[in-house]
């Protein structure tokens, strides 16, 4: 009886220590990892900078399951067929492409791989048609199961039926200022199932289920170099940045095609990602947004903050504090409601913060 209590207390004892271990931070791979379901976030590893014996070394990072509810990683104990850094990733059914990136001798890879949900192990596939993906490339997963990745302004898409790779229909977008230059293009994913993608005064709706496009005009003197957010109601909301220190908001109506001022913006906001955490409140990460300072009457033109609130209602921006222009590390934000949204940060634990 003593040795049978000894071994289950034993047994309790690594069932705490696992949980442990897999809980103290989130992978640093500096790479987007992936809601499976309501209860876990995939993160597919790679390859990271660690300093071993004084020596700064590329050491191989295992692919990770954090549980929502637990709150808490589990090693998947596999890892990726080629160890990359600065891939996109998306998931399509039960499986996860990885595509692009850097492998461990970071050089540009066009190479791609699956995660396979089920199997729960990676398996190479095909490369890719174009020669690189990284974390600046658009992702998005469409109603038929299929992927687009869109890096530069051209598309790509992933059939996961077959794991194969085709060009998309979408029409690139080139700078006619620079000849030399390759523009990077931004893009979200509309609910009706069609694509926006806009560069400077370049603004197009793709459809590819049918692969038509369509130019839309935009309002003048604007600079659109933030990321979309997509709102509730399904239209799209743009923060723009002047170039200096004011910006503005406008909506873009995607059932008629139109663009409506909202607001002018003062302070300005430039090179943001931002994400619909509830119907009024925007999160804005990685990026330089210029606030003012604890008094509302001054503005220190010398300061920026890497995160920021925006009230649709209120048609304001508020600072979040303990921030900084640190641009290492990345936001990600995967579970939002009402009540709270799960932020995952590069090399520390998962933030859950309160609306």
């Amino acid at each position: 009886m003593i040795v049978k209590t000894i071994k289950l207390i034993f047994v309790f004892l690594i069932f705490i220590y696992s949980n442990v271990v897999y809980g103290i931070e989130v992978p640093e791979t500096d790479n987007l990892p992936v809601q499976l379901n309501d209860k876990e976030i995939f993160f597919p590893g790679g390859w990271k900078e660690a300093n071993i014996n004084g020596q700064n070394s590329r050491i191989v990072v295992p692919a990770r399951i954090y549980n929502i509810k637990k709150k808490k990683f589990i090693d998947l104990n596999t890892e990726m067929k080629i160890p990359r850094n600065n891939y996109v990733a998306a998931k399509a059914g039960n499986k996860v492409l990885i595509a692009g990136g850097n492998d461990i001798n970071n050089n540009l890879s066009n190479t791609a791989e699956v995660y396979d949900i089920t199997k729960k192990r990676f398996e190479q596939i095909n490369d890719s048609i174009f020669t690189h993906w990284d974390h600046w490339s658009n992702i998005f997963t469409l109603k038929d199961n299929r992927i687009y990745l869109m890096h530069y302004c051209k598309g790509e898409i992933f059939n996961p039926s077959t794991n194969t790779f085709s060009l998309a229909g979408d029409e690139d977008i080139t700078n006619t200022n620079f000849s030399k230059f390759k523009p990077v293009c931004n893009a979200c994913l509309l609910k009706d199932g069609r694509i926006a993608k806009y560069y400077g005064k370049n603004f197009v709706l793709y459809n590819p289920y049918t692969n038509d496009t369509k130019d839309i005009s935009v309002p003048d003197s604007l600079n659109w170099s933030n990321k979309p957010i997509i709102l509730d109601n399904g239209n799209i909301l743009f923060i723009t940045w002047d170039g200096n220190e004011k910006g503005s908001v406008f909506e873009f109506y995607p059932q008629n095609n139109a663009f409506r001022k909202i607001v002018d913006l003062n302070p300005s906001a430039t090179d943001i990602n931002s994400t619909l955490l509830n119907s009024d409140t925007i999160l804005m990460k990685r990026g330089i947004i210029r606030m003012p300072d604890i008094n509302a009457t001054s503005y220190d033109s010398g300061k920026c903050f890497n995160s920021a609130l925006y009230s649709i209602r209120q048609k304001k921006m508020y600072r979040m504090e303990n921030t900084s222009c640190d641009y290492k590390g990345k936001e990600y934000v995967f579970k939002k409601n009402n009540k709270s949204a799960i932020i995952f940060t590069t090399n520390r634990k998962p933030i859950i913060y309160k609306i």
